[in-house]
């Protein structure tokens, strides 16, 4: 599975990265929604976990962005936000407090996987 990680926490993309990597999925980050919207127009990931706010932008601009590029209709978007909630109307499949147990985090991915591709 590719994941994209569009975060501007160094560290906890460091941990992600390297959990999801241990079991054996691809994982590329960018630091911010333009990178990664640009990463994922070209490596077209499976999953994108989103922070639910960064400099350039917030989550529900970043998800429409997603939903309208060609070939990442079916990439599940997960908003990973420090707050208590992501807001509702996020576009998101899902969306996870961030610092919760990855073992968590990697159930929700595949159920919001499990959905989008039906």
């Amino acid at each position: 599975m590719k994941i994209l990680i569009a975060d501007d926490d160094a560290l906890w993309v460091k941990i992600v990265s390297h959990y999801f990597s241990l079991k054996k999925h691809e994982v590329r980050s960018a630091g911010t929604f333009a990178g990664a919207l640009a990463l994922a127009a070209g490596q077209r990931p499976d999953c994108i976990l989103a922070d639910g706010e960064l400099a350039d932008g917030g989550i529900s601009a970043f998800c429409a962005a997603i939903k309208t590029t060609a070939g990442l209709e079916k990439t599940a978007l997960v908003c990973v936000s420090g707050a208590e909630q992501c807001p509702a109307e996020s576009g998101a499949d899902a969306c996870v407090v961030k610092g919760g147990a990855l073992s968590e985090l990697e159930a929700v991915i595949g159920a919001a996987l499990k959905a989008r591709l039906g």
